[in-house]
């Protein structure tokens, strides 16, 4: 929708929906006194708008106002108590307050009254997988993405609740429907990549690697272990030149890289150390 297309749209709304669609366009621009005000205002002729409490208290949250934020959110769920949506920012509100017991008790609420609403379950989950909780986070997330397949968020947290209970291949399955669903997650990309590699699986491990370079080319873990693994598929000279591609970005790394060319099963290099460390440093 372009912009003669947005005035149109809030001259036909009505005045308080014309409001929240303005101030809507002010927040995504990081306009946010500006929405602010205008929400304000909008309070000021009707106190009891749900909508007008839900957006201001995303701009309290916003502009580190918890206290102001939370008691928004709640106002809001007081007026609209079936809609998830306010509840599931009050929890994130509470969570950012550092009251992690709360905010887990207001999104069960949410989902009390919306089983399948999606953000409720991912937060809940990622609050749940801060208590420790592995069982119910992973559940968690299944119900997420089972109520929203392309939601690559579930997808990659439960590719990292299931690595961490060492189920390498369901997390590897998980990263991968990450990219499915979102393929400029640089971190879904790379933490495939290590899942790969730590099943062996070098050429996979390798697409993915790239994957991360072409999406943050700075990232030199990536580029230290695109060179292992092209070590590993035998392309030793490509395998160096993974390696400048780390030590360019990072020369710390250069002894990592000694003990990659002499750990990893394949390959040998037959320079000097000296001309070894031309080779790689230029």
């Amino acid at each position: 929708m372009n912009r003669q297309q947005r005035r149109k749209a809030r001259k036909s709304a009505p005045p308080a929906a014309a409001s929240l669609a303005r101030a809507s366009e002010l927040v995504a621009r990081g306009r946010l006194a500006e929405a602010r005000r205008l929400l304000e205002r909008l309070l000021a002729t009707d106190p009891d708008d749900a909508g007008a409490h839900h957006m201001i208290g995303l701009v309290h949250l916003r502009q580190g106002r918890r206290e102001a934020a939370i008691a928004a959110l709640r106002r809001a769920v007081e007026i609209a108590p079936d809609d998830p949506a306010p509840r599931v920012n009050l929890g994130l509100a509470q969570i950012d307050a550092g009251d992690t017991e709360a905010a887990a008790e207001t999104l069960r609420q949410a989902i009390d009254r919306a089983p399948d609403f999606a953000p409720a379950l991912y937060n809940l989950a990622l609050v749940e997988r801060g208590l420790g909780n592995g069982e119910a986070t992973e559940g968690l997330l299944r119900r997420a993405i089972a109520a929203r397949p392309d939601y690559a968020k579930a997808h990659f947290e439960l590719g990292l609740a299931l690595r961490e209970r060492g189920s390498l291949g369901a997390a590897l399955d998980a990263f991968e429907s990450a990219l499915d669903a979102d393929d400029g997650d640089a971190d879904a990309a790379f933490n495939a990549a290590i899942t790969a590699q730590d099943l062996y699986r070098f050429d996979r491990a390798r697409a993915h690697y790239e994957t991360t370079l072409g999406l943050r080319p700075d990232h030199a873990e990536a580029a230290l272990n695109l060179g292992f693994c092209l070590q590993e598929l035998g392309r030793f000279d490509d395998a160096i030149d993974g390696y400048r591609r780390a030590l360019a970005q990072d020369r710390t790394l250069y002894a990592r890289v000694i003990k990659t060319l002499a750990t990893a099963s394949r390959g040998s290099y037959w320079l000097r150390p000296s001309a070894l460390r031309r080779a790689l440093l230029g």
